[in-house]
């Protein structure tokens, strides 16, 4: 995100990745940071899926102002577009790259949101 204006944030799906985030308080642990004796200095500002998010700057070939609507990674796009929307539906991935093994994601917060 910080190619579109300069500043950097991350998506509140993406930031669980680090194990650094506290998905309850919808904020960078600070317990977990003084274990790994890391700052939250450095760290970007977390966001929802759906943002607010930066509108694009000087990044050809898009058109500066257009406005990015969501952000989502791998796996949570995946089950987007697999269509499990409905509260405790998952998708299943075998074998990912990233996970040299299997992955599921369900969908068991849904009346969370981190603002």
């Amino acid at each position: 995100m910080s190619r579109f204006d300069g500043e950097t944030v991350v998506e509140a799906g993406n930031a669980t990745h680090t194990q650094l985030f506290n998905i309850v308080a919808g904020a960078w642990d600070d317990e977990l940071l003084d274990i790994f004796v890391l700052s939250a200095t450095p760290l970007p500002r977390v966001v929802a899926s759906n943002g607010p998010f930066t509108v694009v700057r000087g990044l050809p070939p898009l058109r500066d102002g257009g406005s990015v609507g969501a952000v989502l990674a791998d796996s949570h796009a995946d089950l987007f577009a697999h269509g499990a929307l409905a509260p405790a539906s998952a998708k299943a991935t075998q074998g990912t790259t990233l996970s040299k093994g299997d992955v599921v994601v369900m969908d068991n917060l849904s009346k969370r949101t981190v603002e």
